[in-house]
């Protein structure tokens, strides 16, 4: 799902970037011509230029916002591994406790003493 999100957003991005260019292309053709489509090409080089790096920082705040979640996700998965490890470490001490119990009832039977007399 995730990796499906960030391919969506990196298609969208150079599709943007496309555009961009593509314009550029056009534009200089336009610009090239007199002095006044030159400056005008200028200013509309430059809001490209600022909508790029608004787009750099709206993915750059996402890209952190994405590894913040991650390290979370990995802090909550490591103390589900411990916790994991502990469950196992008690069910195995519970069974040898069990063993030993069966053991004593065993030596219990065989020297007759009854399970009530205990």
């Amino acid at each position: 799902y995730a990796l499906f999100n960030n391919l969506s957003d990196t298609k969208t991005y150079l599709e943007k970037h496309l555009v961009r260019l593509n314009s550029i292309n056009e534009n200089f053709r336009k610009a090239i011509l007199n002095v006044e489509n030159g400056f005008m090409f200028l200013q509309q080089l430059e809001q490209l230029v600022e909508g790029a790096r608004q787009s750099k920082l709206g993915i750059e705040k996402k890209r952190a916002d994405a590894k913040a979640n991650k390290d979370s996700l990995n802090d909550q998965y490591l103390k589900l591994v411990d916790e994991g490890r502990r469950y196992h470490a008690i069910v195995q001490e519970f069974q040898d406790e069990c063993k030993k119990t069966e053991m004593l009832v065993a030596k219990c039977k065989e020297m007759g003493i009854k399970h009530s007399e205990i």
